[in-house]
């Protein structure tokens, strides 16, 4: 392998390198990225390989990159036709590709040895495209691009169910429409800019400013149409209704989301990394997904809390948010640079509350007594990360369009599909099944898991009134996990598998506070076994300790498989479907004691001001309501 490896590098070296840094760069990314997706072994993402430190004219490289990864299939047809990279051995495929796409979109090629090669072939490279298009029925790139299901500029999918615009309606953007730019305000730092409504007031007038300057960039020729002719009534109504369409567009740049009141939603792509609200920490470049975990928590201004995985921080900075700065937030992470990172970022944000610990959290002893007053944990642990394909940009990939398609055909059912073989449902002889099998049965499916989960519900009532204990079926779990991972690659089944273990002695350790009231565990996975199947296991153990679940979100509306009782009270959200990353959160809450209160977080809170409100102020409230 070793040799190998020299081989490939010696074989690079003797390689023609493109003038330009950024072709460069991005011609090594694409490499990276379409070997790694062709041998299903995912490592760097797209943007840990274009905008890494060391890596010259970022956003060139970054546009670039994702160019030519959207027309990869075009461009490798095209190099194909005219055997660019095949007959001449100094021009790597990649660094071909990455002309080719600069060369028909119009840019103009600086004269290296590539460059030349590549324009020297223009001609028949313009007459491969041509029959390309016409084959695809398409007028240009983008219409080819269009006919291939990808990169369409319709909805974003922002509001997704419980999404920014309503809270309500499924998102309409699809599979291949990217997410919102998702802005947490953080108001340990927000409140200068006038809360959650002053940083969302600064960000329309930002976006507005953007769209103004391109409007301005084509003012000439609309003016210069104008003058050849006088409006007509008709027109000068148009221009009205189009000016109240405007307003309306303007109010709608940016949202607040339904759900979680400190969090905002902006067009898809928005660039904010150099906006002086993300540098001064009043704002959070974070998904929709990965501010739940801290809303579930919920602490209250006070509390002592602990993230147990808590690099690079953005969880960990919305908790001190959450609590105010009043309190204590035990932060551990047994990677150096990433503890960096954390502590950039709790500087930043104004989290002061937090101690950061350059420690693995396993090593730590939950009943000793600097722990002794814990009171809510969060554990977000290693995961496989499958819910991150769009922040990933994976879905850019070759392989994301079969991904896609599948997810299409089976995205409702193939979950319950899961939670019917943990039922001890039983699959055709024949293995693997078609899309269109799925689709055909996949409203039996589900009617089969809600009325397996409504006769979990009712045993569930049946044994509480008896007094029993609610241990899920291991066997059903177990049997939902086996059928996911016979749909993986064997590589990425052993790997899930191993992450679970982990992720399991993460829980149990976590449960041992002896203080604790509230846990929340969270993944950014999608998989059965890192998510229902971690908590089923931890279940018996969280009894013993006085915990049971509890729903964070009793608005959201997906929710976890059906595999025992109590998991309707689980959260997922879809990647494809929520406008956000696909996530899993659980929350473990203590029981209450007959006639008292359960004490401390819950629920969702007022984050407007930059903090929570005690969850037992608010049932106290709700008590006095009642008695007047």
């Amino acid at each position: 392998m070793a040799a190998l490896r020299q081989h490939h590098h010696q074989q690079q070296q003797h390689q023609w390198a493109p003038v330009s840094q950024v072709h460069q760069q991005a011609a090594h990314a694409v490499g990276r990225l379409l070997e790694a997706d062709a041998s299903r072994r995912h490592g760097a993402s797209l943007k840990s390989l274009t905008l890494a430190p060391h890596v010259v004219a970022k956003k060139a490289t970054y546009a670039v990159t994702c160019q030519v990864l959207k027309f990869s299939r075009l461009l490798e047809q095209l190099d194909a036709a005219v055997g660019l990279s095949a007959v001449q051995p100094k021009l790597n495929k990649y660094t071909t590709m990455v002309l080719i796409y600069d060369l028909l979109r119009g840019q103009a090629l600086r004269k290296g040895q590539a460059e030349r090669a590549v324009l020297a072939a223009e001609a028949e490279l313009r007459g491969a495209l041509d029959s390309a298009l016409q084959e695809a029925g398409a007028k240009d790139m983008d219409g080819w691009l269009a006919k291939q299901g990808g990169g369409g500029e319709g909805g974003s999918g922002a509001a997704g169910q419980g999404g920014a615009s309503s809270g309500g309606g499924g998102g309409s953007g699809g599979p291949d429409v990217p997410h919102p730019r998702w802005v947490r305000v953080n108001g340990l730092r927000a409140a200068a800019a006038g809360g959650v409504e002053g940083v969302a007031a600064q960000l329309r007038d930002h976006l507005q400013a953007i769209k103004k300057g391109k409007a301005e960039s084509t003012a000439p020729a609309e003016a210069a149409a104008t003058k050849k002719g006088k409006k007509s009534k008709a027109a000068a109504a148009d221009e009205e209704d189009t000016d109240k369409d405007t307003t309306q567009q303007e109010a709608d740049l940016v949202q607040v989301d339904a759900l979680l009141p400190d969090l905002l939603a902006l067009p898809p792509g928005t660039a904010l990394h150099d906006h002086p609200l993300v540098a001064s920490g009043a704002v959070v470049l974070q998904s929709k997904a990965s501010c739940m975990p801290a809303h579930a928590l919920s602490p209250a201004p006070g509390w002592t809390v602990v993230d147990c995985c808590a690099a690079p921080g953005n969880k960990t900075t919305h908790l001190a948010a959450l609590m105010r700065n009043k309190g204590r937030v035990f932060a551990f992470d047994k990677d150096p640079k990433r503890l960096a990172r954390l502590k950039a970022n709790a500087e930043r944000t104004g989290a002061s509350i937090i101690q950061a610990r350059l420690q693995d959290f396993l090593s730590i002893d939950p009943t000793d007594p600097e722990f002794s007053q814990v009171r809510g944990v969060l554990l977000d642990p290693s995961c496989s990360g499958s819910g991150t394909t769009f922040t990933r940009l994976d879905n850019l990939l070759p392989s994301h369009a079969a991904a896609a398609a599948r997810h299409r055909a089976r995205s409702s059912a193939s979950q319950a599909r899961a939670a019917a073989a943990g039922a001890g449902a039983t699959s055709p002889a024949g293995g693997k099944r078609s899309a269109q099998g799925d689709e055909e049965e996949a409203e039996e499916v589900e009617a089969d898991a809600q009325q397996q989960q409504q006769q979990q519900q009712q045993q569930q009532q049946q044994e509480t009134a008896a007094g029993q204990p609610q241990v899920p079926s291991i066997a059903a779990v177990e049997a939902a996990v086996a059928a996911e991972a016979a749909g993986l690659e064997p590589e990425t089944a052993a790997r899930v598998a191993q992450l679970a273990r982990f992720q399991a002695s993460a829980l149990s350790h976590a449960l041992r506070f002896p203080a604790l009231e509230r846990l929340v565990y969270s993944t950014c996975s999608v998989h059965v076994a890192e998510n229902e199947g971690v908590v089923a296991g931890a279940l018996a153990a969280a009894a013993e300790a006085g915990m049971e679940l509890a729903d964070p979100f009793p608005a959201w509306h997906r929710r976890g498989l059906p595999l025992f009782p109590g998991a309707e009270k689980l959260v997922r959200t879809d990647a494809y479907l929520d406008g956000t990353d696909g996530f899993f959160v659980a929350v473990f809450q203590r029981k209450q004691q007959a006639g008292g209160g359960g004490g401390g977080g819950g629920g969702q809170q007022d984050t407007q001001q930059g903090g929570a409100a005690s969850a037992g102020k608010g049932k106290a409230k709700r008590a006095k309501k009642k008695s007047s």
